[in-house]
């Protein structure tokens, strides 16, 4: 979705459904800054990405460890 002046909650609910849902978008790297959404909706998005990336960091120490366990 190309950036417009005008993107809102409903633009930003879009463009999760395209993404496949709140997975998706978080994967994808959605962020709240361009759209104008209302604070506190802004907000808990940012606190979700935040939580996902603390998630993506632990998914990789936890595969980390299990690759040096493997016997190859």
């Amino acid at each position: 979705m190309a950036f417009k002046e005008s993107n809102d909650l409903e633009d930003f609910e879009g463009k999760i459904d395209w993404e496949g849902g709140v997975p998706g978008a978080l994967e994808y790297g959605l962020s709240s800054d361009d759209y104008n959404l209302p604070d506190d909706v802004a907000e808990k998005w940012e606190e979700m990405r935040d939580m996902f990336s603390d998630f993506e960091t632990l998914e990789g120490e936890f595969w980390a460890l299990v690759a040096g366990h493997r016997k190859d």
